[in-house]
C-alpha cells in the first residue's frame, strides 16, 4: 500500500467544487463513479474532512433519488434495492413494539414464526 495522496488547499478545494457540482448535476450520483472519473483514489475522500461533507450530500442524494425513482417505477427496483442495500439498507424487520391487552402482552419478533405457532415448545 502506498503513501496517501496529499493535497494542497487549492486542490481540496477544487476536488470539494467538483464533488459538489456531479452531486447536482447527476440523477442518481455515484460516488465509486465520480472518483473513477477525476482519478481519485477511495481512500483520498475519508483522509480529508474537507470532502465528508460533499460525499455524505452526494450519498444522500443518491439514497433519495433511488427510492423516489424506484416508487414511481422509473427506474428497476432491483438495481434500486442492490444500490440501496450497499448504502446498508436492509429488509430485516425492526419490530419492537410491545401491545399490552389485559394481562397479555404481545411482542413482534425480526423473526418469522409458522402462522399456527403459539410460540410454546411442547406444541
Amino acid at each position: 500500500m502506498g503513501r496517501p495522496v496529499k493535497y494542497t488547499p487549492e486542490l481540496k478545494a477544487e476536488i470539494v467544487a467538483l464533488i459538489k457540482e456531479y452531486t447536482e448535476k447527476t440523477e442518481i450520483p455515484i460516488l465509486k463513479e465520480f472518483l473513477y472519473l477525476n482519478h481519485i483514489p477511495h481512500s483520498s475522500i475519508y483522509a480529508y474532512d474537507e470532502f465528508l461533507e460533499p460525499a455524505a450530500e452526494l450519498i444522500c442524494k443518491k439514497e433519495a433519488q433511488l427510492e423516489r425513482l424506484a416508487l414511481t417505477n422509473e427506474i428497476n427496483t432491483s438495481m434500486a434495492r442492490f444500490s440501496l442495500f450497499q448504502l446498508g439498507w436492509s429488509e430485516r424487520q425492526q419490530l419492537e413494539s410491545v401491545v399490552s391487552k389485559s394481562d397479555r402482552v404481545f411482542e413482534w419478533a425480526d423473526e418469522p414464526t409458522h402462522p399456527f405457532s403459539r410460540g410454546d415448545s411442547d406444541v
